[in-house]
């Protein structure tokens, strides 16, 4: 069940295990902390550098975060977990800002890194064959290792010659 709790004028608390079904209420820092996986720390470095510039302030000064700014961050996220530069995201971001005539751009930068991931994952994919490779290697290692030194403890029975 959804609970909503006005904060103020312009911040609502909302209460819920998502936020899907209510897309026009802010949400207070602490609550995009626990949708994003993120910091306070790391929201207000985000806004301060420039890659989170639309966040709303309460009467209080408190930020409030719209549901757009949630899938913002969560956009930014997926692009810091393939490994994009600050610089580069910083330039999605102002590209961005700059609205939909630089959308071509925003989709080249896009492809350029998806590129780029492509080869990561080519070169992890190659790793872990090797890594692979290298276990079944060590298991026959073990293996004739564990029957070498079954040989070597079984006694000889040398009376019965």
């Amino acid at each position: 069940m959804l609970k909503l709790k006005p904060q103020n004028k312009s911040c609502v608390r909302v209460y819920s295990k998502g936020y899907t079904g209510v897309m026009n209420k802010s949400l207070t820092i602490r609550q995009v902390v626990a949708l994003t996986g993120l910091s306070v720390h790391t929201l207000r470095y985000y806004e301060q550098i420039g890659l989170l510039t639309s966040i709303n302030r309460n009467d209080h000064g408190h930020r409030c975060y719209t549901f757009e700014d949630v899938t913002w961050i969560e956009f930014i996220n997926r692009l810091k977990a393939t490994g994009m530069s600050l610089t580069n995201m910083l330039e999605i971001a102002e590209l961005k800002r700059k609205g939909d005539s630089t959308l071509t751009t925003r989709r080249i930068l896009l492809e350029e890194h998806y590129t780029t991931v492509q080869k990561a994952i080519i070169e992890l994919q190659n790793n872990l064959k090797l890594l692979e490779e290298k276990i079944i290697t060590y298991k026959e290692m073990e293996n004739r290792y564990a029957l070498k030194q079954k040989l070597i403890e079984q006694p000889t029975d040398r009376s019965a010659e």
